[in-house]
């Protein structure tokens, strides 16, 4: 995999620095048919950082078998600066297809423990409703739109009681319990997509019926308001980290 990213960037000036799994792989669920869901960011050239003309752009590519997004250097850090659910799956992603930046072991300690878990909540939350809007709207359900709906939810609720949610799915069902009214419903989605079932289509009851109960659980998860000062801590430490970086990186030193 790590050739194929190095491939997309053959006859660019960006430089692809880092790259992980964020998909099925990552959590656990993958099947023989399973697509790499890719993302990962991308630094700017000396001559590009010095050009004004140049204008920095999220790189999506999807040759057969992969899904692709690399950011800007400074558009992942503005992810992590926002909270975003993208930037913190791809912070806590086991599968790291490429590394270019050194100890990232050590910066990705350091920048979960400055994320407001609260406000990263509300991100997933809203995921989760975007997905579940998307089968509001199917004229058919499958296994694969409730599954997507749901995970994000579950990881909202765990974050909201100041937990990191686990990526494998299986500990993610061990860490929200067997008494979880939403447990047998994952673990049944979970089933589906290891086998390739996840895109069978649901009975329109049944379909209905999951339908609201997601809902519910939804809207139990209110949105909180973000305390401010946890916002200038971790834009602050950006600040210096990308500071650091790049003076190492273009040796400006």
């Amino acid at each position: 995999m790590e050739e194929k990213i190095k491939s997309i960037f053959a006859g660019r000036n960006e430089i692809p620095l880092f790259a992980v799994d964020t998909g099925s792989r990552n959590w656990g669920v993958n099947n023989e048919a399973s697509d790499y869901d890719v993302k990962g960011f991308y630094i700017r050239s000396k001559a590009q950082l010095f050009d004004f003309r140049y204008e920095a752009k999220k790189i999506t590519v999807n040759p057969e078998g992969l899904d692709f997004t690399c950011y800007d250097f400074n558009g992942f850090l503005g992810l992590i600066s926002d909270n975003s659910p993208t930037a913190f799956e791809m912070l806590r992603s086991d599968l790291i297809y490429l590394n270019e930046i050194g100890d990232f072991s050590k910066f990705k300690q350091e920048v979960i423990e400055y994320f407001d878990l609260q406000a990263l909540a509300n991100g997933f939350v809203g995921y989760g409703k975007g997905n579940l809007k998307t089968m509001e709207k199917a004229k058919e359900v499958d296994y694969k739109m409730a599954f997507l709906a749901l995970r994000p939810l579950l990881y909202a609720e765990l974050l909201k009681n100041d937990k990191l949610p686990e990526n494998s799915m299986d500990r993610l069902l061990t860490q929200i319990g067997k008494q979880h009214p939403l447990q047998g419903i994952a673990m049944n989605f979970m089933a589906r997509k290891k086998t390739g079932m996840e895109k069978d289509i649901l009975p329109s009851d049944e379909a209905a019926s999951l339908l609201e109960t997601i809902r519910d659980f939804a809207e139990e998860l209110e949105i909180v308001k973000i305390d401010k000062s946890s916002q200038e801590r971790i834009d602050k430490f950006l600040e210096d980290y990308s500071y650091d970086f790049k003076s190492t990186f273009y040796n400006m030193k």
